[in-house]
């Protein structure tokens, strides 16, 4: 075996362009697919750093059509803590925003409002202090937060002192109880930053936002050992069927519950997201192997007399397939190494692209099982593109390779032929898949949002300070900041809203009908938002019928309300809701009341690809809102005066999260997007390695058959009928590669379904153009063989054999 790698590493060192077209191009696919795995094994196979972390699940409130967990109620929390047998805790948080005071200037600071046994649930102690008590977890007592390593060390230095000390939040103390551990991660609490501070839940079944019908908590329990989430969904959803019975008005008669691993919930879409990259580059490095044995095929042509003479000095086959893969692994060995070195860099790559939409990619690294990934898979593929050259090198005809015209066997010319067409069905694949998220891309984009996204500028407040503690002081100043921002310059409108489209949060309550309200019949659970008189202009979103709110819609004047056209058609189909009265949230039939005035265009709050749902609107300045989105219409850049015209009102107030509309609107698609940029670049590579192949094969075979051409040509073959037949062989083993591809890619429509939207797996102006593409591809770098063809001179090639 050290005599073979001795001579391989000679033999490799002769062959300078060989050896390093050979190690490149399988380092291209090494390096992807080792990328690629890195990421898989961080995010879908590496368990969740929680106790016991399989007995984990998301849970919520939904209907026949959910599919993954939601939102959950408070109201219906506590009846399936009371009621569930499989469960040993359920738990909910929701996002937290609080601006800061007495630390310097004031900013927002990130965090979670959760239930009192939350980090035991999770499993997770605390590096200092103490967990949250049931007893904190209450509306009168909630004043205490446990803070994350990060902040602790970067707010207090570390401090190991710092339990029992106030952090003022929105001019009120906390009382510092705990201090998270640095190893704690939030994954999968992916609808805000990363949290830095935690307080109780502190929610009461009295209080209006904790009703069975206001689903905006999410919810996480711990089931019993054993138990699987199908058992658990069932459970649940035969307490919500009995619940329904009990509140007709509270739950729907579709209402289930909806329950799924934990793991599922936090990488939700990326799981088809990375399996589609992984086949991609898995494909790409068949490509790659297919390349590499036609470049061993030609080699092994052109050694013939070499493997001749050693046959004849009574090496067997199995010595010269030995030594001839021993050249492949020492090939593929190479290229694992050079391919590891790229992974090094594809890695940073990927967890720049998908920072923000794919949860734990910063986890992944090139850590010893990847490492040994990346060599298995070079040591596989050495072998996989070592065999075929290897048993059809070692097939020698002493008589015939010892002649000096003695051209390739016409085993080693189908094989090279079987290579390229299966080289161009896979790129077929590749590439028709690239076009299919192309066009789903741009159908989600076309979609309708319901508002105009362009020249709009959003950006959150939350309002903090001593004097804006009563609803009155809250609409004066809501009132004075909108007066400001229209006198920007270049502002043409300005307006307030609760929760923002495409924002990455929603609200959702019980819509009670005054009318109805002695009727037997589920409560409605529409979207709800609290939004400025100029909200729906500035947005504009169209109002269909009836009027908008107007600055006379006030504290003091009749509670109003508008609705959706969805909700219009789904709760009043025969009848006109303008004049019915409405609330929204957990009240009784004393009210307050709010009459419908108008019914407005729908808007797509969770996703573009999001079915409408119902929604409905109250007047800011009724029911005045201390954190909210402030979006502002206008031209040329207004973050910056924007900015400079709060900080003039009150310096104090924090200003976060400022994005135009277009750009959260691209955030709604970049797990999508993703996928298409980097499915499009394997794609491109494959093209090129694919027309690289093509013309290999090409070349070789003008070189193999330089004696028949000049024979064409003293025939009087013209330069024209002599390329042609290069060109008509090229063409027929494109058209039989295109065929292949198109009948695998019918076979995997369904590996790439979960990522499209309105468009077929299976589409035909698709195929036919990525066909078209390929076929251009493959007769262009036909062209240059063909031509050498036509230019051979026939006294030349004649003289040689």
């Amino acid at each position: 075996m050290k005599n073979d790698i001795l001579c391989t590493l000679r033999g490799l060192r002769k062959a300078p362009l060989f050896t390093a077209v050979a190690v490149l191009t399988l380092a291209l696919g090494v390096g992807a697919n080792t990328a690629i795995f890195s990421v898989i094994k961080s995010v879908l196979l590496s368990p969740l750093p929680y106790a016991s972390p399989e007995r984990l699940m998301a849970v919520s409130q939904g209907n026949a059509r959910s599919v993954k967990p939601g939102t959950t109620s408070f109201g219906t929390l506590v009846e399936w803590r009371a009621r569930t047998r499989l469960f040993e805790s359920l738990q909910v948080y929701r996002d937290w925003g609080i601006p800061t005071s007495g630390l310097g200037d004031a900013e927002l600071v990130n965090g979670l409002r959760v239930s009192a046994g939350f980090f035991d649930t999770l499993g997770v102690p605390m590096h200092l202090g103490r967990n949250f008590t049931a007893d904190e977890d209450h509306p009168d007592t909630r004043r205490v937060v446990i803070l994350s390593d990060g902040f602790w060390r970067t707010r207090f230095g570390g401090d190991p002192n710092v339990i029992g000390k106030n952090l003022v939040l929105d001019s009120r103390p906390y009382k510092i109880v705990g201090v998270l551990p640095a190893s704690f991660r939030t994954i999968g609490f992916r609808y805000q930053a990363t949290p830095n501070i935690f307080a109780p839940l502190g929610y009461d079944v009295s209080q209006p936002f904790a009703c069975r019908s206001c689903q905006h908590l999410r919810l996480i329990g711990r089931v019993k050992p054993g138990v699987t989430p199908g058992a658990a969904e069932a459970e649940l959803t035969a307490i919500t069927k009995d619940l329904l019975r009990t509140y007709p008005k509270d739950y729907s008669p579709t209402e289930r519950a909806v329950v799924a691993s934990l793991q599922e919930y936090f990488v939700g879409s990326s799981e088809a997201t990375l399996w589609v990259l992984l086949s991609a580059v898995g494909l790409l490095l068949l490509i790659a192997c297919a390349n590499i044995a036609n470049l061993l095929l030609a080699r092994a042509t052109g050694r013939r007399k070499e493997l001749a003479l050693r046959a004849a000095i009574g090496a067997s086959r199995g010595r010269l397939i030995r030594q001839m893969l021993t050249e492949s692994m020492v090939l593929g060995i190479g290229g694992g190494i050079a391919g590891i070195a790229l992974a090094i860099y594809g890695i940073e790559a990927l967890k720049y692209l998908g920072a923000d939409r794919i949860p734990r990619i910063g986890e992944a690294t090139l850590d010893l099982p990847v490492l040994l990934f990346a060599l298995g898979v070079a040591a596989v593929s050495g072998i996989a593109f070592g065999v075929a050259p290897a048993l059809e090198g070692s097939r020698v005809d002493l008589n015939e390779a010892l002649k000096d015209g003695a051209r390739g066997s016409a085993g080693r010319r189908r094989t090279r032929h079987a290579l390229v067409i299966a080289e161009i069905a896979i790129a077929f694949v590749m590439i028709a898949g690239t076009g299919l998220l192309l066009k789903s891309l741009s159908r989600l984009l076309d979609l309708n949002p319901g508002f105009d996204p362009s020249s709009t500028l959003s950006l959150n407040m939350s309002l903090v300070g001593p004097t804006l503690q009563k609803d009155e002081e809250v609409a004066a100043f809501n009132r004075q900041l909108l007066e400001t921002l229209r006198s920007v310059p270049n502002v043409e409108s300005a307006g307030l809203v609760s929760t923002l489209p495409l924002g990455g949060n929603s609200d959702r309550a019980g819509l009670h009908i005054k009318e109805r309200y002695v009727q037997e019949g589920a409560v409605p659970n529409p979207y709800r938002y609290f939004v400025s008189a100029d909200y729906l202009r500035t947005m504009r979103i169209p109002v269909v019928r009836g009027r908008g709110f107007t600055d006379q819609d006030r504290l003091g004047t009749e509670p109003v309300a508008l609705i959706s056209e969805t909700t219009a058609k789904q709760i009043w189909p025969n009848e006109d809701p303008i004049g019915q009265h409405i609330e929204l949230g957990g009240r009784n039939e004393n009210g307050p009341w709010h009459r419908i005035v108008g019914i407005v265009g729908d808007v797509r709050q969770v996703s573009l690809n999001q079915e409408r749902r119902m929604q409905a609107y109250l007047p800011d300045a009724q029911v005045p809102q201390s954190g909210y989105t402030v979006v502002v219409r206008g031209s040329g850049a207004l973050e910056k005066p924007v900015r400079e015209a709060i900080r003039k009102l009150d310096r104090n107030q924090p200003v976060y999260d400022i994005a135009t509309m277009e750009e959260r609107i691209s955030v709604t698609v970049a797990e999508r997007r993703l996928a298409l940029i980097l499915l499009g670049f394997f794609a491109g590579l494959a093209l090129v390695l694919s027309v690289v192949g093509v013309y290999g094969l090409m070349a070789y075979l003008v070189g193999m058959r330089r004696r028949e051409f000049g024979i064409r040509v003293a025939l009087g073959a013209s330069a024209r009928q002599t390329a042609g037949v290069v060109m008509q062989e090229a063409i027929r083993l494109i058209g039989a590669g295109l065929g292949l591809g198109i009948v695998i890619s019918f076979g995997l429509s369904q590996w790439i379904r979960g990522l499209l939207f309105n468009v077929s797996p299976v589409d035909g102006w698709v195929s036919a153009t990525v066909a078209l593409l390929l076929a251009a591809a493959g007769l262009a770098a036909t062209w240059l063989p063909a031509r050498r063809a036509a230019r051979v001179d026939p006294m030349d090639a004649l003289r040689q054999d």
